[in-house]
């Protein structure tokens, strides 16, 4: 395969090449134990306290907790989404946060995630040219990983329970895997690797469905790979190892979700499968994502300017236009060198490799801009920029402690303009510390609804009796099959519903007037009674039901 024009022109002393292999694994150690380290630092010292954030009290923490109690695969007309998808990507957190204070459980899921920056190092050194010298590549390396530790989505996740950092490990593994095979001794051992990348990928995809974009672009990298070797076997290895991956970790879910819901992605893609539970329309919240070429071509500056379109919290990295106008310099660059005749000698597995990474990092991302446009699902991408400034940069400058040194400087310079902000509270021995009498006071026979349009609450109803029937409701799901069997099947029938509700009751005229349109419920605001925790006060308020007006 002929080589690009190179991207590193390393020129180091020869006493800088004589450092020996063992000096070099020993010092990339040492440089993963301190990624690691920063990460714990920066969850449980230096950040705004223990999370709290708005899918945290709504689902995450409750939904994970029906899933170790052997409550998550009842039929349930649950009127919210995430009821339905695989819970593999919050357990880890919940796990660890179940047996450990949150200090502790918040540094634990740091750690893991620091996993992420371990791999963006590795990536890097095996995408760099041939030519550079080992210690060149064990300090972009480290560069790297540094460069995507500061990135907005990642630093803003360490310690939280959102699962973005955690699905994108086996994501940035299979990357890891694909630009190895690159340099593979034997075409049956890429096969391995391809095979053993797409798995992982399905894996990926499997704990949260928003990963999938990125499979594809996995398979999109590994066709460029079979079509620059002329075979067919890279991109079907890959593939076939991505549909035995999402059949492990998510087979059995869509199983029961197909039993539960008659579509094994509910609610998603009903136009497709046409669950009776749902209306025939698709899932997408259109307040994010790229509405045409145009609007796409904006998204760096939305990113760094810092607004609602990429995020519905505080957020904003100015990374991804300075990497755009690195990128641009770069191909100014190269450019000019080929026009002069200035092509370097054949570069090995390197030049497939960094042709492997561009295609998954573009493709990627552009699957991205136009499927979601939610900044917490390009994670995958945001740590690849580490990999990307490197490349850019060595394009460049053509010296690696030079590229290192300018890359770590403007990261070093953007990171105090890097924005992202949940919901978090000063550390506490208990997350929630909830006083549960009220909720212990209500009859098994009740059907309890947390109202999230009032207040995410749904951390409280594991506070229940045994053998309540709870919900946690969203105003998204008005007018769908879910809904009208909850109310005809429960609400319509239960001897007691109460209602969770947020601090401002009862001063939210417009969530009563929609209670009564969707639910049929009327709050009985005189019996309601407050329910204290760490967060807000709740309000758990008898309701009953007179019918609802509402589709």
């Amino acid at each position: 395969m002929s080589a690009t024009p190179a991207l590193l022109d390393d020129r180091e002393a020869p006493a800088t090449r004589s450092v020996r292999p063992a000096q070099l694994r020993v010092a990339g150690l040492a440089a993963d134990a301190a990624l690691v380290v920063g990460c714990v630092l920066w969850a449980t010292r230096l950040s705004a306290g223990m999370d709290v954030s708005w899918d945290l009290i709504a689902y995450h923490h409750y939904y994970s907790w029906l899933f170790s109690e052997g409550l998550m695969h009842l039929a349930d007309p649950e009127p919210y989404v995430n009821r339905y998808q695989n819970p593999l990507a919050q357990l880890p957190w919940y796990l660890l946060d179940r047996s450990l204070s949150p200090r502790v459980s918040s540094g634990a899921v740091a750690a893991l995630a620091a996993g992420n920056l371990l791999l963006v190092r590795r990536i890097t050194a095996a995408v760099v040219p041939d030519r550079v010298a080992p210690t060149g590549r064990t300090i972009l390396g480290v560069t790297a990983a540094m460069v995507a530790a500061t990135g907005a989505v990642f630093s803003m996740e360490l310690g939280m329970s959102a699962g973005d950092v955690v699905v994108s490990l086996p994501m940035l593994a299979a990357v890891l895997l694909l630009v190895r095979s690159s340099r593979s001794a034997t075409a049956t051992r890429q096969l391995w690797l391809l095979a053993a990348a797409g798995a992982l990928g399905g894996a990926s995809v499997g704990m949260k469905l928003t990963m999938a974009g990125y499979l594809v672009a996995l398979g999109l990298a590994a066709l460029v790979v079979s079509v620059g070797r002329r075979r067919v076997g890279p991109v079907l290895a890959t593939a076939a190892g991505g549909v035995v991956g999402l059949a492990v970790s998510s087979g059995w879910w869509f199983v029961q979700m197909w039993r539960l819901t008659g579509s094994p992605v509910f609610p998603f893609y009903n136009t497709v499968f046409h669950s009776p539970w749902f209306g025939d329309f698709d899932v997408r919240d259109t307040r994010f994502g790229a509405h045409g070429v145009i609007d796409a071509l904006t998204y760096p500056w939305l990113m760094a300017e810092g607004t609602t379109r990429v995020l519905d919290v505080p957020m904003r990295d100015p990374r991804w236009a300075v990497l755009t106008a690195l990128l641009l310099l770069a191909g100014v660059v190269a450019g000019a060198l080929f026009l002069r005749g200035g092509r370097r000698r054949e570069d090995g597995g390197s030049a497939e490799a960094r042709l492997s990474f561009w295609v998954f990092m573009l493709a990627g991302g552009l699957l991205w801009l136009f499927q979601f446009g939610i900044a917490r699902y390009a994670v995958t991408n945001e740590l690849l920029t580490g990999t990307a400034f490197v490349l850019a940069l060595g394009a460049v400058l053509r010296r690696a402690v030079l590229t290192a040194g300018v890359a770590l400087a403007l990261s070093l310079a953007m990171a105090p303009f890097n924005v992202g902000h949940f919901h978090h509270v000063p550390f506490k021995r208990d997350r929630f510390m909830v006083q549960a009498g009220p909720l212990d006071a209500v009859p098994s026979d009740s059907v309890v609804v947390a109202v999230n349009s009032s207040a995410p609450s749904g951390f409280l109803l594991e506070h229940l009796r045994p053998g309540t029937r709870r919900h946690v409701y969203q105003d998204w799901f008005a007018g769908s099959g879910l809904l009208r069997d909850l109310r005809s099947q429960q609400l319509a029938t239960a001897p007691h519903v109460y209602l969770v509700l947020g601090p401002s009751w009862p001063n939210q005229p417009a969530v009563r007037k929609r209670l009564q349109a969707n639910l049929g419920l009327v709050v009985d605001d005189a019996r309601c009674q407050p329910v204290h925790s760490t967060l807000p006060v709740r309000h758990l308020c008898p309701a009953r039901y007179v019918g609802a007006s509402g589709q």
